[in-house]
C-alpha cells in the first residue's frame, strides 16, 4: 500500500492573509497565445472560491507552418528510499522508470525528439521536481506535449488537499509534509507556467483522487490539461501487482503498449489511454482483492487527443498481457 504510516491527522497551514488589503498588490503573469483565436481573460478568486472575472480579450494569430515536428518532454520521479520514519515503497522507482521507458520505446513519428529526465529517490527532491518542471516549461514551445509521472507516497490531508511527498520530507506528519511536500497548489502552479498545449499529469499514490481540478486556480478549466489519477481521495494504492510494477503502473504501461488502442489507428492518444486506465485499474485491483478506481479528469479548456505512443500495425502488437 503505498500509504504513509501513521496517515496525517491534522489540517495544513490556512495561506498567509495580506496584511493591508487596501494597499493592492502587483502579480505578472505569462499568457501562453497559440496559433488561431485565443480567449483571454482574468479571475480573481476568494477564500470561499467565490471569483470575478474581466470581460474576455479576442486573441487571434495567424497560422504558420514552422517546418518542424513537435516534441515531446518527460519527468518521471519515483520515490521508495523514504526516511524520517516515512515507510519505503518497493516499485515506486520502477513504475517511474517503466513508464519513461515505454514512451522512449515507443515514441510517435509525430515527434521530432523524446526528452526524457528521470529523477528517482535521493535525486527527487522537491526543489529539483520543482526545477525540473520549470526547466521543461522553459524549454517546451507551444505544440510540443509535456508528460509528468510522479511515483511514490501521498496524502490527504484533514482539508482534503492532497501533497506529493518527495524523498527529502523530513516525516509523516501532517505539519512536516503541508511544509516540505509539493501541494495540489504548487503542483497547478508549476504546471501552468508549461505554454505546450498538450500537458498531462499522472499521479501514481495513494489519495490521488484528491488532487483537485474544481477549486481556484483549476488547473484543466483555465489550461486544459489531463490528470489521471492512481486512485481517489480515500483509496490506496497497490505498491505491488505483479511483482514488478503497481497496479496503476501495469495498467498504464499496458495502454500505451497497445491495449488502449483501436484496430483503426496505430497510436495510443491521451484520451484513448485516460478511459483505459480509468477502467482498467479497478479490474486488476479485484484480482489482488483490493479496492482501488483510477481518476481521469480532463474538463475545460480546447482538449487534444495527442499522441503518447506508437504500437505498430500488427493485432498482435495490440494484445498485452
Amino acid at each position: 500500500m503505498r500509504a504513509l504510516v501513521p496517515r496525517p491527522p491534522e489540517a495544513s497551514p490556512a495561506p498567509e492573509a495580506i496584511d493591508n488589503p487596501a494597499d493592492g498588490f502587483g502579480h505578472a503573469v505569462v499568457v501562453p497565445i497559440y496559433e488561431g483565436e485565443n480567449v483571454v481573460s482574468l479571475r480573481v478568486y476568494n477564500e470561499a472560491g467565490i471569483f470575478v472575472q474581466t470581460a474576455p480579450v479576442y486573441l487571434t494569430v495567424d497560422e504558420q507552418q514552422s517546418g518542424t515536428d513537435a516534441d515531446i518532454y518527460v519527468l518521471a520521479v519515483g520515490v521508495d528510499d523514504y526516511q524520517g520514519g516515512i515507510q519505503r515503497l518497493e516499485f515506486a522507482v520502477a513504475d517511474a522508470s517503466s513508464f519513461a521507458r515505454t514512451i522512449e520505446e515507443r515514441q510517435p513519428g509525430s515527434y521530432r525528439e523524446a526528452h526524457i529526465t528521470r529523477l528517482v529517490d535521493q535525486d527527487a527532491t522537491t526543489e529539483r521536481i520543482a526545477a525540473e518542471i520549470d526547466r521543461m516549461a522553459a524549454e517546451a514551445g507551444p505544440d510540443d506535449s509535456v508528460l509528468i509521472y510522479m511515483a511514490g507516497h501521498g496524502v490527504s490531508l484533514e482539508d482534503g488537499a492532497y501533497y506529493f511527498v518527495p524523498v527529502d520530507v523530513g516525516g509523516p506528519d501532517s505539519a512536516t509534509v503541508a511544509a516540505q511536500g509539493l501541494g495540489h497548489r504548487t503542483i497547478i502552479e508549476l504546471m501552468s507556467r508549461v505554454v505546450a498545449r498538450n500537458a498531462f499529469l499522472f499521479l501514481d499514490t495513494c489519495y490521488s483522487g484528491a488532487f483537485d481540478l474544481s477549486g481556484p486556480g483549476n488547473l484543466a478549466n483555465e489550461t486544459g490539461r489531463y490528470v489521471l489519477a492512481a486512485s481517489t481521495s480515500v483509496e490506496e494504492a497497490l505498491d505491488s501487482y505483479n511483482g514488478i510494477n503497481g497496479v496503476f503502473a501495469h495498467a498504464v504501461i499496458e495502454g500505451l503498449t497497445g491495449a488502449a488502442g483501436t484496430r483503426s489507428s496505430d497510436v495510443i492518444d491521451a484520451v484513448a489511454l485516460g478511459i483505459y486506465v480509468r477502467d482498467r485499474v479497478p479490474e486488476l485491483a479485484a484480482e489482488r482483492r483490493h479496492g482501488q478506481s483510477a481518476v481521469f479528469e480532463a474538463t475545460g479548456g480546447d482538449i487534444e487527443a495527442f499522441p503518447l505512443t506508437e504500437i505498430g500495425g500488427s493485432d498482435e502488437a495490440r494484445n498485452v498481457e
